[in-house]
């Protein structure tokens, strides 16, 4: 039934759901660096979130900053 309804999707449809399920991924990983990272400041979770998203060496290139292990705090 789900592959059907996908079947008669119109393009817009099928691109509005998926950029849902981006954005409720995010929430999730943000939610979840939040939860492993207590006491994080709001700035430390998004790079940390941009860093899993797109990968340390490109935060690095674009952002000039180093993001360390999780199991490295930033001072």
């Amino acid at each position: 039934m789900l592959f059907e309804r996908w079947r008669t999707m119109s393009s817009a449809e099928k691109a509005e759901l998926v950029g849902h399920a981006s954005v409720a991924l995010q929430e999730l990983s943000l939610a979840g660096l939040e939860q492993r990272l207590p006491g994080a400041s709001q700035r430390e979770l998004e790079l940390r979130a941009l860093a899993l998203r797109y990968g340390k060496e490109t935060v690095r290139a674009l952002l000039g900053v180093e993001v360390p292990d999780e199991s490295v705090r930033f001072a």
